[in-house]
């Protein structure tokens, strides 16, 4: 199916556009709704554009010569939540919601999303990554296609809970314990004040339990993922599952010395911009 877009107004001609009563959108970005915005003006159709952002959810409905276009009206700028607030030093239940969401994208859609385009058309993805992305984000991008590819490509779906396995290890005990190693429950600032204090919550590490409902639901929901990403069959079964995630042995974290752990989003631009 092709995209809707200036390039392919050969194929979503008059004829389409006449033939629909009403238009309803998905769509991740202002621009591509901006251009549909227009179409709809242009053929007098009805549209409902749909959006979310964090933890809200938001619907606009345009009717020709009733209400404003979509293009009317800006809506005022949301506050972000600060990138290292989210991932170091989150406090209030949005904010571990918006972390969930930003890491399913980048375990489950972003990566398989770069490396199909890759595989669908190589020189012209490396092109546009060259073009329209910094130094940094243009290593990550090729990073994750290569992984993606190449070594986290599962086999099978034994491979698929070893990845699963891995990925709680990571997240929920060695991000933690690094960040503990860091900045340890007494640390306490220049300033003679307690680091974790105010809206900072100081962690704690978690120790993998097979009988932990809430623990094998992560494995038996990621492994599964990860299968139909790679079109493995996917398999519901908990007991064997559990079985299998049991023998599995993960290396012994080791704190790592040197890890700059940024407080704040001033301090990882400076970084990034001196990279």
């Amino acid at each position: 199916i092709e995209g809707v877009l200036p390039e392919t107004e050969h194929i979503y001609d008059d004829i389409f556009f006449e033939r629909l009563t009403g238009v309803v959108n998905a769509l991740d970005n202002v621009k591509a709704r901006e251009y549909m915005d227009r179409r709809c003006v242009y053929y007098r159709k009805p549209l409902v554009d749909s959006g979310t952002l964090g933890t809200k959810a938001s619907v606009q409905v345009v009717v020709p010569h009733v209400t404003e276009s979509y293009s009317s009206t800006r809506d005022p700028p949301d506050p972000s939540i600060p990138m290292c607030l989210l991932h170091n030093f989150p406090n209030l239940i949005e904010h571990t919601i918006q972390w969930a969401r930003d890491n399913f994208a980048g375990l489950f859609t972003i990566p398989a999303q770069q490396a199909e385009e890759y595989q669908r058309e190589p020189k012209e993805f490396l092109q546009r990554v060259s073009k329209n992305n910094s130094a940094y984000d243009r290593n990550e991008i090729t990073e994750n296609v290569k992984r993606s590819l190449g070594q986290d490509r599962p086999k099978d779906f034994l491979d698929c809970i070893k990845w699963a396995r891995s990925l709680f290890e990571k997240q929920f005990h060695n991000t933690i314990a690094q960040l503990l190693y860091n900045f340890p429950e007494d640390h306490v600032t220049t300033a003679g004040e307690r680091f974790w204090s105010r809206n900072k919550r100081c962690p704690h590490v978690l120790h993998f339990d097979v009988n932990n409902k809430t623990h094998l639901d992560f494995i038996v929901a990621a492994s599964n993922l990860l299968a139909y990403i790679y079109h493995i069959e996917q398999l519901r079964d908990n007991e064997y599952i559990a079985a299998e995630v049991a023998k599995i042995q993960v290396p012994e974290f080791q704190p790592k010395v040197g890890v700059t752990i940024f407080e704040n989003d001033e301090q990882l631009k400076n970084d990034m911009e001196q990279r």
